[in-house]
């Protein structure tokens, strides 16, 4: 049989209840919660971004695939020296010139632009409504250098992008993956 006995109060307030904690076992503390703190999701929101992810490979597909269309041949490219001369120096001059250029290349329309002795390169899917950083590189005082720089960062984002619609892969994942 068990018998129903009143618990006794017990002093919550004693002396050895608590210690006093030296600013070496605080900064331990801070190292726990820093690990601590990945955020964990469940199964049906990793479902849903794996479900988004796959759409939005189709819809990059799709979109590769209406453009391809009214394009002869992708093919493997062309970014050797001819294209570096005719295209990519004229470009590179008017560039320094003004400051600010934009590209179509196939679907992407691409920005490139210097600011503060920093040339930039974004690259837009939807017409200029939401631009996608994609690499930058410091100038020199120097004309020819810079030049030739510019033509490096247009021939690395080409060649990237080309490699997109080649392979017919998104560039990126969507934002509201990463939420």
């Amino acid at each position: 049989m068990r018998k129903n006995r009143k618990a006794k109060q017990r002093n919550r307030f004693r002396s050895a209840d608590y210690q006093v904690y030296s600013e070496d076992d605080e900064s331990r503390c801070n190292d726990n919660d820093e690990i601590d703190s990945i955020p964990r999701f469940s199964r049906r929101i990793r479902f849903a971004w794996r479900v988004q992810e796959k759409i939005s490979r189709k819809w990059f597909k799709t979109l590769v695939k209406y453009f391809g269309r009214s394009v002869f041949d992708i093919g493997q490219g062309d970014f050797g020296e001819f294209v570096q001369m005719n295209r990519y120096v004229p470009r590179a001059r008017y560039l320094l010139k003004n400051k600010w250029t934009v590209v179509q290349f196939g679907i992407y329309l691409v920005e490139y632009s210097i600011i503060d002795g920093v040339a930039s390169s974004s690259y837009s899917l939807n017409f200029g409504v939401r631009y996608v950083f994609f690499m930058e590189s410091q100038l020199t005082k120097n004309q020819k250098s810079n030049e030739k720089i510019l033509i490096k960062l247009f021939k690395e984002t080409e060649e990237f992008l080309h490699k997109t619609l080649a392979d017919r892969t998104p560039p990126y994942l969507p934002d509201y993956l990463f939420k």
